[in-house]
């Protein structure tokens, strides 16, 4: 059984990081990319990370999705310590608790919007309920009548909405954005982050976006900059 995180006794946040630490090696060198970040997140937050290119921002996206592991330091869930689930109760976690979006989309060419979306429900053994959450997700974000398109027949805007429907299709409590609109032009960046703030306001839907660009960070409700591996309110 995980540690429940020793502030039970307060309201515990949707996701907190304590003392997170993230090293690499190049050759012998020891490259120190996160020093001891800490951070708290309630639920129903629209949250921004800034900082330049390399400052760690995906690292950090990366450890608290469960997509990596910290060297150190403690990531809690709801007050449960995530990485000290054993791999076989992680992988649900990851499946239905947590959303992610890329810069680049990901999205496998050879299947079609609405397949694209579906597959992160599909893993997780659900059916019926799926697809029609994934239909209402597309109609949702404009994308009902391009559901049978391949990805290759979209806008990058469009491709972007679709990350965005799969991320949300096992409505999970936090989705993380990972330089959502660094491969977009402007109004297209302006338009993904107008569908991330109605969603944040309408379905209290928690959102943490890392971004370089400061114009992107401002639509956010709060911002926190990255720098030399800590993070500070900006």
């Amino acid at each position: 059984m995980s540690k429940v995180h020793s502030g039970v006794e307060q309201a515990l946040p949707l996701l907190a990081a304590e003392n997170l630490t993230k090293s690499f090696h190049d050759g012998l060198e020891k490259l120190h990319v996160l020093r001891g970040v800490n951070l708290r997140i309630e639920r129903g937050e629209m949250l921004a990370i800034t900082g330049p290119s390399g400052a760690g921002k995906s690292t950090l996206l990366h450890l608290l999705g469960t997509l990596d592991r910290p060297t150190d330091g403690k990531v809690y869930l709801e007050g449960v310590d995530i990485y000290g689930l054993p791999d076989a109760k992680l992988a649900p976690v990851r499946n239905k608790r947590i959303g992610f979006v890329f810069q680049f989309y990901h999205l496998l060419p050879e299947f079609s919007v609405f397949e694209n979306v579906l597959l992160p429900a599909m893993a997780g053994g659900k059916g019926k309920i799926a697809r029609e959450r994934a239909s209402r997700l597309l109609d949702r974000i404009g994308l009902g009548k391009r559901m049978h398109h391949l990805p290759g027949q979209l806008s990058g805007g469009e491709m972007q909405r679709t990350a965005i429907a799969r991320a949300l299709i096992n409505n999970p409590d936090i989705v993380f954005a990972d330089e959502p609109t660094g491969n977009l032009d402007s109004d297209n960046s302006m338009s993904i982050l107008s569908l991330m703030r109605e969603l944040n306001e309408e379905d209290k839907q928690t959102f943490v976006i890392a971004t370089h660009d400061c114009s992107i960070a401002e639509q956010a409700k709060r911002v926190l900059s990255l720098t030399d591996g800590r993070l500070a309110d900006n």
